[in-house]
């Protein structure tokens, strides 16, 4: 059945909305959630992320900031200068592309090093994005074509414009079967994020990203933070304000394995507690 979650203004109100929502159901699984963060660069608030570390490390799965960074890197991403906008200086223009082009080859040139942990051995989300499959250096920077795209209809006064996607989706890879061979019937597998839509609607810019599979402790805080972070370098790189951040799960596990249902009913009651003080 299809579960909406009433729209929250945070990315802890409302993975904490979905977590408790999840944990009611059948094996804490349902399908088809749809979850909506109107302010989503503002802060997600540090108690419940500190939470769900504690919970990760119990599990002995990877950190927060770890998942986050498979889908944008913010450390690798240096902007001194103003954002850009219509009619920038051409020198200010080439100083802040120069910021994006860092990140993208600071980030290549950590591609091989980072495919060493198993759960990264097929590229990462970030490396989808720009290096087209993602598994290797020179494929093709989706990325910095939506941006130019973006920047483009800016320039021509577009409030509302809705033709620049993401796909996170290699040809051959269903969506709801992966096959690498004719005997390979596996369910899961990755990548879960299949596409990023970016829609701008009133010169605000948001994003919408379909998960086929989206667990919500192991990966769905993180993934909540980093493409929070994702947006907030496209508006960065083309001038448009932050509009809302929406996840299409097309299946969602609140995981009762690893994590255990009353260790997750208990951190639902402590994150609610947080975010009341």
């Amino acid at each position: 059945m299809t579960v909406s979650i009433p729209p929250r203004a945070n990315i802890a109100e409302a993975w904490v909305d979905a977590l408790d929502v999840a944990v009611t159901y059948r094996s804490g699984v349902t399908t088809n959630l749809v979850l909506t963060v109107t302010d989503p660069l503002s802060d997600p608030h540090a108690g419940v992320a500190d939470l769900v570390g504690m919970a990760l490390a119990g599990a002995k799965r990877q950190r927060v900031e770890t998942v986050a960074n498979t889908l944008f890197p913010r450390s690798l991403y240096r902007n001194s200068g103003p954002s850009w906008f219509p009619g920038m200086s051409k020198a200010s223009e080439e100083k802040l592309n120069a910021c994006a082009t860092r990140l993208y080859e600071n980030y290549i040139d950590m591609l091989e090093t980072l495919k060493t942990e198993p759960t990264n051995r097929r590229g990462t989300y970030f490396s989808r994005m720009i290096t087209w499959p993602g598994k290797d250096a020179g494929g093709v920077n989706q990325l910095s074509k939506r941006v130019e795209q973006l920047r483009n209809a800016h320039e021509r006064n577009q409030a509302s414009y809705s033709a620049a996607d993401l796909t996170l989706e290699k040809p051959g890879e269903a969506v709801t079967i992966m096959e690498y061979a004719a005997d390979d019937n596996r369910t899961m597998s990755f990548p879960c994020l299949v596409h990023i839509s970016m829609t701008v609607h009133e010169g605000r810019l948001s994003l919408t990203a379909l998960y086929r599979n989206w667990f919500l402790i192991t990966r769905g805080f993180g993934n909540l933070v980093g493409l929070s972070r994702l947006l907030a370098f496209l508006c960065d790189q083309t001038g448009y304000t932050p509009g809302e951040l929406v996840i299409h799960a097309t299946k969602v596990s609140a995981e009762f394995n690893p994590y255990r249902k009353r260790e997750i009913t208990s951190m639902v009651e402590s994150a609610r507690a947080v975010l009341s003080e």
